[in-house]
């Protein structure tokens, strides 16, 4: 039974593996259904707060932070303290794990790409990136503030396009396998592709619901509800 014949999933099929992997392993019981879950969210935000304080640790050592004035070099002193408490004690954060939202993900992916960017590592820094991608789409954007990053941490002149094209590789193949893992899972189907990517960013507009409500919507009112309607419909 494919996911997307609900529509209370529209997430890569791959965001499922971590919930069902351990319900074919220990059945239906309570630890598989409620236990295992929670506790998955705790130790990704664990593991995140880890990762946002090496992220500090390396900022202040490659002094990334030295060209914006005395008072950003004494908090780059605590950097590294201070970015994993800031995480954990966020309101948002807190809710986002209570309420086991799979936007800690993305999180653990964007973690990892500035992790290991401060490492000069580029095939991890480019799986977090290609992980983030994967979920969402969006951060793509972020391929240019990695390369600039890398760029910053080796201290070059220049950026140097064996750099950009070595981002480039890295990412495209890192996101070909990840695309080729939900290929698998689900069964040799790209119908996750139209679900968890193509709808989001192509919401079809007011005249595709127009000969359904007639001319009822011409106002600006009606038109904000007909996007409303339209954007939020598979929730």
């Amino acid at each position: 039974m494919s996911p997307y014949e609900s529509s209370t999933f529209i997430q890569p099929p791959l965001v499922l593996v971590p919930f069902s992997f351990p319900k074919l392993v220990l059945e239906n019981t309570f630890i598989a259904e409620y236990l295992l879950p929670r506790i998955l969210f705790i130790v990704l935000d664990v593991i995140i707060a880890f990762l946002l304080h090496g992220i500090g640790h390396y900022a202040f050592h490659l002094s990334l932070l030295d060209n914006m004035g005395a008072t950003a070099r004494q908090w780059q002193k605590n950097l590294a303290t201070f970015l994993p408490i800031f995480y954990l004690l966020n309101p948002v954060m807190i809710a986002s794990c209570v309420s086991m939202s799979t936007v800690i993900f993305n999180n653990l992916g964007l973690a990892i790409m500035l992790y290991f960017a401060m490492k000069n590592n580029i095939i991890m820094s480019t799986f977090g990136l290609a992980l983030s991608i994967y979920l969402t789409v969006y951060p793509i954007v972020l391929v240019i503030p990695l390369v600039i990053l890398l760029h910053q941490v080796v201290a070059s002149q220049k950026v140097q396009i064996g750099v950009i094209v070595r981002v480039l590789v890295w990412t495209v193949a890192w996101q070909a396998l990840l695309q080729y893992m939900s290929y698998s899972l689900m069964s040799h189907s790209w119908e996750f592709v139209q679900q968890a990517y193509l709808y989001p960013l192509a919401v079809r507009f007011i005249h595709k619901f127009s000969h359904i409500v007639g001319n009822r919507f011409d106002t600006k009112l009606g038109k904000l509800l007909v996007l409303f309607y339209r954007s939020f419909r598979s929730f």
